[in-house]
Formats: structure tokens, sequence, C-alpha cells
């Protein structure tokens, strides 16, 4: 029993520790998302999607929630019970049996997100775009 105690402390005390890093700019999301991947940390596959996105400097509750809506409205997924849409895990992410397509609705998702922030030019709107400048969002956007 005390085994069993004291690996599900360790459990949550490695899942707090990803989202503090997160928060801190140590780790982005593409980092959290390649650690629950690997099969010793199994465990971080329980960080819910809405906790690690909100984890993000700058993030609020509406970008979180437009990303995760988006992600499942590209798979396919039911949207209609907000709690359960809300409460969805990285274990859904990852899932094998989708073959990567939640990945990369997720990765589409965040992406346009970052996006909808990115000024398409440096100054944007108060300065003429610079001739031969090509839209920056598409240029610098990271890839997951």
């Amino acid at each position: 029993m005390a085994v069993a105690a004291s690996a599900l402390s360790t459990a949550r005390r490695e899942r707090a520790s990803l989202l503090v890093s997160v928060a801190s700019g140590m780790l982005d999301v593409k980092d959290a998302i390649e650690m629950a991947a690997a099969d010793e940390r199994r465990y971080l596959l329980k960080i819910r999607l809405r906790q690690l996105l909100l984890a993000q400097e700058g993030w609020g509750p509406t970008q979180a929630e437009r990303v995760i809506y988006r992600t499942a409205e590209i798979v396919g997924t039911d949207m209609s019970d907000r709690r359960e849409m809300l409460g969805l895990r990285l274990s859904w992410l990852l899932d094998p049996r989708t073959g990567g397509d939640r990945f990369a609705a997720f990765h589409d998702a965040l992406l346009s997100e970052r996006d909808r922030h990115t000024p398409p030019w440096p100054g944007f709107p108060y300065s003429p775009r610079p001739e031969g400048a090509t839209f920056a969002a598409i240029e610098e956007a990271p890839a997951l």
C-alpha cells in the first residue's frame, strides 16, 4: 500500500512540475506533449488539455477552449457536453488508435490560435506593409 501511495504522490508531483515548467517558459506545449508520450512518463497523460494550455503565459480560458473545441470539431468529436470537452486529457489527444489524427488537429488548432495574435508585419496596422514583406505569422509559426 505504501508503494502505491508513493507512486501516486510522485505522479502528482511530476504533473504539477510539468505545468509549472510550462508556466515559467522552461517548456512549451510541444515539449510537454513529447514528455507525456514517453512510456516511462505515462502518468503525465492524465493532464487535462485545458490545464496545459492555460499554463502558457498570456493564455486565458477563451483561447484554451477555442483550441480544444476546434480540435474536437476537426476530428468529429461530439461537442455537446461542455464539461466533457473541457475535461479531455493528453491521453485522449495521444490515443494510438486514432493514428495521430487528434494530435494533428490539435497542432493545427494551436497554430491557428497563435496566428490570431501575430501581426502580419511589424507595426501593423499603423505602418504600411513593407515592400516584399510576407506574413510574419506564417513564417514564424513554431512547428509542434
